[in-house]
């Protein structure tokens, strides 16, 4: 057994293994070669842009776990679609609600919540909290405003000249080269502050150093529109559909749907939808050689804005297939 680090947590990597029916209910389709029935969709480049600032924005860099409060017991948390079919088996070591050491066992490529009821972190939920930087940072389910039903996820983290988090993550996911990766999410931002360097989903591997992958976040000189950061994983996504970036409003809720078709070649393709309305299409690498998207993040998985924010997640899917 070997011990690996991840964003300042220890945890046990049993294994990855693919191939076979799984004992347990968390399967999913085309795992085993990772390859499944896609094709690669016809790209073109988009048109060239008027001169704007399109620079990276800095790679978020991970910290220390500090312990976060026992969720208190509540009803199942997340709807989770699970696809019975032979695939791949993930072993993964984490603990559950009550602090017990368990290990999970499956994958899958399809995943909800709407944040209705308490986090509670068991199998085919949420899996553990991320924080980073001051103590009162907190990610929790609050009644205060939601997109639909009576909560959302909020996120607050307090001002610092460093890096904050805090954020819910999730593993057991699967999603290889050469397959389509679909999230739509409702994000509300609330208004008042510079929000550049705002971070609010994660797709990741946690198989590659440093943890390669894809981030929905805010750039421009004060936050001001929707980028997809490149983690080590090809392109950045960057606005170049209109003639100016679309603004990400502030102080309202915002539908924001990404689809990527997976490759470690020219053929992967990043697109971006903000309230139905394409602003990105980057044709591209969107995943390093030989790995598997197998980790979501969402909430503040990163501020480096250095001042406070809050944000609110809601009516959160993931996908292999378009969601509509």
């Amino acid at each position: 057994m070997t011990q690996k680090k991840r964003r300042g947590y220890t945890r046990s990597a049993l294994s990855s293994v693919c191939g076979g029916m799984i004992g347990m209910i968390l399967v999913m389709t085309g795992c085993g070669s990772g390859r499944g029935d896609y094709s690669p969709p016809s790209l073109s480049a988009p048109a060239a842009p008027t001169a704007i600032n399109t620079s990276s924005p800095p790679l978020a860099q991970m910290g220390t776990q500090r312990t976060a409060p026992s969720a208190p017991a509540a009803k199942t948390m997340a709807k989770v679609t699970l696809v019975g079919a032979p695939g791949c088996t993930i072993k993964l070591k984490v603990q559950d609600e009550l602090g017990r050491e368990q290990i999970y066992d499956g994958c899958v490529q399809s995943f909800t919540d709407d944040f209705e009821t308490e986090l509670k972190f068991k199998e085919v939920g949420w899996h553990k909290y991320q924080y980073m930087g001051q103590p009162s940072n907190k990610a929790e389910i609050s009644s205060e405003r939601a997109h639909s039903g009576r909560s959302a996820l909020k996120s607050m983290t307090n001002t610092s000249g460093d890096q904050q988090k805090a954020s819910v993550a999730r593993e057991l996911l699967w999603f290889p080269e050469k397959s389509h990766f679909w999230t739509s999410l409702w994000v509300y931002i609330q208004g008042g502050t510079k929000t550049n360097d705002l971070y609010f989903f994660d797709l990741e591997s946690t198989d590659g150093e440093g943890n390669p992958g894809r981030r929905l976040m805010l750039t421009g000189p004060n936050g001001d529109w929707l980028h997809v950061n490149s983690k080590r994983a090809g392109p950045q996504g960057n606005q170049t559909l209109h003639y100016e970036p679309i603004p990400f409003p502030k102080d309202k809720w915002v539908n924001v749907k990404m689809h990527l078709y997976l490759s470690s070649g020219n053929d992967g393709l990043t697109e971006v939808w903000q309230d139905g309305v394409k602003i990105i299409s980057k044709p591209g690498q969107t995943i390093p050689s030989g790995m598997v998207y197998n980790w979501i993040e969402t909430g503040i998985s990163a501020n480096v804005s250095g001042q406070k924010q809050v944000v609110y997640i809601d009516d959160l899917v993931i996908s292999k297939d378009p969601i509509p």
